[in-house]
């Protein structure tokens, strides 16, 4: 049984014995009449509260279950976003890596980008690789460094 109904068929009662008491009135206001009416009155109050606190708790129920359902779309979408972000960055990747000049480095770049841009983790790359220190033919010895001649 809904609540809500039961709060409802509790007024229609009351409202059935208001309508009885007064249909048996007479216009006096004697003090058996007045305490009925103050009965009535106390239960319809009631009542009325149990009927309100049972739409509040009904709106609250809604609103969780409406929040749960948008909690579930939005790790849907999530999930949606993280299968395709691999997609779209390797789909991006290449025309960024002509704006950057095209080539390896250009490359590595574009991956980089498209890979922070769809949200996944990017490549390791190495910006500026260590070069390595030039070969002397063979034969040749290494200079010494000239001292600057001290003047007096």
């Amino acid at each position: 049984m809904e609540t809500p109904l039961l709060a409802g068929d509790l007024l229609a009662v009351l409202a059935a014995r208001y309508a009885g008491l007064l249909n048996t009135w007479d216009g006096v206001a004697e003090p058996k009449f007045e305490e009925n009416v103050r009965v009535l009155h106390l239960l319809a109050r009631d009542v009325a509260l149990m009927q309100r606190a049972m739409h509040q708790a009904n709106r609250q129920k809604n609103e969780h279950e409406q929040k749960l359902e948008n909690d579930e779309q939005k790790l849907k979408d999530e999930l949606k976003q993280a299968a395709l972000a691999p997609i779209w960055a390797a789909y991006q990747s290449e025309p960024l890596a002509k704006l950057f000049g095209g080539g390896e480095a250009g490359q590595k770049l574009a991956d980089y980008v498209c890979a922070i841009r769809n949200g996944i983790a990017p490549p390791k790359i190495e910006l500026l690789p260590e070069k390595e220190p030039a070969k002397k033919p063979p034969g040749q010895t290494q200079s010494k460094p000239v001292k600057p001649s001290e003047e007096v």
